[in-house]
């Protein structure tokens, strides 16, 4: 008797083909629709607590088949404290991630256009946030990255149109001669003005 009769074979034995990310160039992690996922024998003698990636090897309670266990992708969700805002304003961007039996660890990054804003640590709850007031005038597309830890996958966010409108100004108008003839000649002047610097346009 060796180690390996401890494994039973039964009814639930899988006969189909794993399926993997990329057999042809050597990628053997499987892809969630893989019938070997969480399907390995969990008192199997000798698992070791990570896979070839030195990550978890099970997840809550489940193991899978293979070489590489196949770890959640959490859900990222990412949120504005003011949308839109005016150009120079404090803007707040705040991310959950969701777990499972375990709770997501490490740290946020924050993106505008690609273009990296910041990072943020989570707390024990798993959300962080991230506070800037350098976003210009326009529209902004910012994500949320997580990279993932031992026992999840990385995962983005879905992304967030922040937009950002100018400056408070204010606009004066006057008219002379002021009353007019008929058919006369009127001059309109106006003026812009910020406290904020000198409008243009």
């Amino acid at each position: 008797t060796t180690p390996y009769d401890l494994c039973p074979l039964n009814s639930t034995n899988i006969t189909g083909q794993p399926v993997f990310s990329d057999p042809a160039k050597g990628d053997f992690h499987e892809e969630q629709s893989s019938p070997t996922v969480a399907a390995g024998y969990l008192n199997a003698p000798e698992i070791p607590s990570a896979d070839l990636d030195n990550k978890a090897r099970t997840v809550c309670g489940t193991v899978d088949m293979g070489a590489y266990e196949l770890r959640p992708q959490p859900l990222v969700s990412l949120a504005s404290s003011r949308n839109p805002a005016p150009g120079g304003s404090s803007i707040t961007f705040t991310s959950d991630v969701s777990g499972n039996c375990n709770t997501p660890t490490g740290t946020i990054t924050y993106y505008d256009d690609g273009s990296e804003m910041g990072s943020a640590l989570l707390n024990s709850s798993a959300s962080a946030a991230l506070t800037t007031s350098l976003l210009v005038v326009g529209q902004h597309k910012i994500t949320a990255s997580y990279p993932g830890d031992f026992n999840f996958d990385k995962s983005t966010s879905n992304t967030l149109i922040e937009t950002i409108i100018g400056d408070a100004s204010t606009t004066s108008l006057t008219v002379a001669p002021n009353p007019a003839g008929a058919f006369t000649p009127i001059t309109l002047s106006s003026s812009v003005s910020s406290k904020y610097g000198t409008p243009t346009g």
